[in-house]
């Protein structure tokens, strides 16, 4: 998710694309909802940690959906700058977490002697990753190393702006009132197939229900969002 050199992030007057001094990367908005890309940095090579606050800063900048184009890392690489943001999280379904690097969920349709290598079904409804765990995930970081000529898409929604233009009355309805998130409440949905085997007693329990704010707000940011998601809150 991000390297290079040094210097602050920093955005540009004429509402442009922010731009990193001293060239160490450049960094672009990719659209009005949400959205950006940081050029001109190599995730293969250490990042300094002055380059990697601005990084960071970057990523709260593009509300929440931060690019990084034509990358070439291993998996240790991929668990290295990923660990810069937090502590990682280890995914319930083990079947999927990569060989030797648990801290990777393999997202894959391929089948081999006849079994999945990753979660082929991942992402079917809109979800707000790990929002059943008792402490939600900062974000993911999603390398994509094949991807088909037709499907296979990931979209995005930014639930800020979502909340945001909802009606003043609606907000203030929305407002102390608290969702149900459920993982085993989603996993029902597509349980049996060949990508989801039945969980274990030790799975659920992992996974037990949480209870979070309908609308909460960003720790870093300060802003306002809509936290329910069609994949994962129950009630």
């Amino acid at each position: 998710m991000e390297n290079g050199s040094t210097g602050p992030a920093r955005s540009t007057s004429d509402g442009a694309a922010p731009r990193k001094e001293d060239a160490a990367f450049q960094f672009r908005r990719l659209g009005a909802a949400l959205g950006a890309e940081i050029v001109d940095l190599d995730l293969s090579r250490p990042i300094d940690d002055e380059t990697f606050a601005a990084v960071r800063r970057a990523f709260m900048e593009s509300d929440g959906l931060l690019v990084f184009r034509d990358q070439r890392i291993t998996p240790e690489q991929h668990i290295a700058v990923s660990r810069r943001f937090g502590p990682l999280m280890i995914h319930v379904l083990d079947k999927f977490l990569l060989p030797g690097h648990p801290e990777i969920l393999r997202v894959s349709n391929v089948i081999e002697n006849g079994e999945p290598i990753g979660l082929g079904d991942a992402g079917r409804i809109w979800h707000s990753d790990l929002s059943y765990t008792p402490e939600p995930s900062l974000g993911s970081l999603l390398y994509a190393l094949e991807i088909p000529t037709e499907g296979g898409d990931t979209s995005f929604a930014n639930m800020a702006a979502a909340y945001d233009a909802l009606p003043r009355e609606t907000r203030q309805r929305l407002d102390g009132k608290s969702a149900v998130h459920s993982y085993g409440h989603s996993y029902a949905k597509f349980s049996g197939s060949k990508f989801r085997p039945q969980l274990t007693q030790k799975q659920k329990d992992q996974v037990a229900e949480v209870v979070h704010p309908v609308a909460r707000t960003h720790p870093e940011t300060g802003r306002k969002t809509l936290f329910v998601n069609e994949g994962f809150t129950r009630a």
